[in-house]
């Protein structure tokens, strides 16, 4: 279904303020179970100020959902309506307010579209028209707007990007030790990928990310995902023209949730019980080195080049199809060039955990974190400077 083409669900109610048509610049927020909305608004509010910005944020549950969420809903709802009326941002505001969502379908994923499809099509899908995406549990830096703005103006060729982020340091001690765990994981990650070659490699993280309207459209707009929509959506806009935005900052908050199967909530909740975190074994990148290096200098696949890798890593090669994708895009377009770059939309991001799941199956079971991220470091040729997140905090900013 393309974006702005939504079933219609229904609108139990909504607020408007200072409506500009069209804005420029929309940052959407879904939001479900949230006490408080004031927190994310105030902080949108303190941000240096840029013509033509608008707001919108969803307020959900399912037609199934307690009776005690409907109610945090309701107050957050009015509480938010109350607020903006007296605050008189300077950016547009868009407050929607559904409570009766299919229960099959609500969730993140749905409440996301609903806010994103609505700013898309109030802002025409203008190429130069751009939508950031929040959560209810974040604060931002006070250069948000103006630095996502300055990277699009700046950076033609790039239709989406990652934002850079920091979780809030939580005043819980459990919470402050899992955190960072958790971010060494995330970065540790997003650097291993890059290190073996792997083209997309960027954070796919839901509240730290931006893209333009026109894309939005074009790319059929966001799915209703009930975890891991932000995963998929940004995979699919990776091969397009994908950036990094460093000269700002999301910061989500860090806190015990189980709400869906994965992610910071969950992370929090398993460091609860273990009192550490475990991640993917490095010679899973090595391993994986070793393919993305030979396609490279080889710019095509055949049996040859298979029987030259590590066993475990030909195997599962094999078991997801390579020579025939190959084949395919060799097929399917003019030149080798374009194959080559078929063959790494191919390797999607859902392929590679694929391929990382299969191989520390095959006995690379996974390590502290702590031992990973420095094991990288080493691989990387990369002098920790203090804590090991504080250097890969480094490199991202970098």
């Amino acid at each position: 279904m393309a974006a702005g083409e939504n079933t219609v669900y229904h609108l139990e109610d909504e607020f408007t303020w200072n409506k500009q048509l069209p804005s420029k610049f929309a940052v959407c927020i879904p939001a479900s179970n949230e006490a408080s909305l004031l927190s994310v608004f105030q902080s949108l509010l303190n941000c240096d100020p840029i013509n033509s910005a608008a707001v919108y944020c969803c307020i959900n549950n399912s037609e199934s959902a307690a009776d005690s969420v409907k109610q945090v809903n309701l107050q957050a709802f009015e509480e938010l309506r109350e607020f903006v009326h007296k605050a008189k941002p300077w950016f547009a505001v868009h407050v929607m307010f559904y409570n009766r969502l299919p229960s099959k379908l609500a969730g993140v994923g749905l409440a996301r579209k609903l806010c994103m499809d609505r700013a898309a099509k109030d802002m025409g899908y203008l190429p130069q028209a751009i939508i950031a995406c929040l959560d209810a549990d974040c604060t931002v830096a006070n250069t948000y707007f103006q630095g996502i703005q300055q990277f699009f103006v700046q950076n033609s060729n790039k239709v989406a990007a990652s934002i850079y982020f920091e979780h809030a340091q939580p005043s819980n001690e459990i919470l402050a030790l899992g955190i960072e765990q958790y971010e060494l994981h995330l970065r540790y990650l997003k650097n291993a990928l890059k290190y073996c070659g792997y083209p997309w490699y960027y954070h796919t993280v839901g509240s730290s990310m931006a893209l333009r309207a026109e894309t939005y459209k074009k790319s059929g707009g966001m799915n209703t995902r009930q975890a891991g929509e932000d995963f998929y959506f940004l995979h699919k806009l990776m091969p397009l023209g994908f950036g990094e935005i460093s000269t700002t900052t999301v910061f989500p908050a860090a806190r015990f949730s189980d709400r869906v199967p994965f992610g910071t909530g969950r992370s929090m909740i398993e460091f609860d019980k273990e009192k550490k975190l475990e991640t993917y074994n490095p010679i899973i990148f090595d391993l994986l080195k070793q393919f993305f290096k030979a396609f490279s200098e080889q710019q095509s696949v055949d049996q040859t080049l298979l029987n030259n890798l590590d066993p475990r890593l030909q195997a599962c090669l094999e078991a997801e199809g390579i020579l025939d994708a190959w084949s395919r895009c060799v097929s399917n377009t003019s030149s080798r060039e374009m194959a080559v770059r078929q063959l790494y939309n191919w390797f999607s991001g859902f392929r590679i955990i694929r391929c990382m799941h299969f191989l520390r199956d095959k006995g690379l079971e996974q390590i502290p974190v702590e031992i990973a991220a420095a094991d990288l470091l080493q691989r990387l040729e990369i002098q920790a400077k203090g804590k090991l997140l504080q250097t890969y905090l480094e490199l991202d900013r970098q």
